[in-house]
């Protein structure tokens, strides 16, 4: 009978945690990774679909150079929150549970300070 010993399994395991790790560092370095922080619920499916299209459409008619990131649920009233990324740091769309633009929020770099809401 043939015996496992624990270098096979330690290799194993070894290798799923490097997989998971360099995952991490793709999405993180796609922008495509959202954190979310612990207060935040990320939203999915088709209503979270619906969400990011109205979002996207808004920040293109406001001319506004950024990239998709992740919806989350809201706060403060608001039913939805849809976060981008852009050169000059953080746009927050809100958007209402009748997918309406409601407000949006820009955040400057980190370090940068300021935000800035537009109706």
């Amino acid at each position: 009978m043939r015996r496992l010993t624990r270098t096979p399994l330690v290799t194993i395991a070894l290798a799923v945690l490097a997989l998971v790790a360099l995952t991490g560092v793709a999405l993180a370095a796609s922008g495509k990774g959202g954190v979310l922080s612990a207060d935040d619920e990320a939203v999915s499916g088709s209503n979270a679909d619906r969400v990011a299209q109205v979002a996207k459409d808004y920040v293109k008619s406001q001319g506004i150079s950024a990239e998709y990131s992740h919806v989350e649920s809201g706060d403060g009233g608001v039913a939805y929150e849809v976060e981008f990324k852009s050169p000059d740091g953080e746009v927050e769309v809100q958007v209402s549970s009748d997918f309406k633009v409601v407000n949006s929020v820009t955040e400057g770099p980190e370090g940068a300070g300021g935000e800035v809401g537009k109706d």
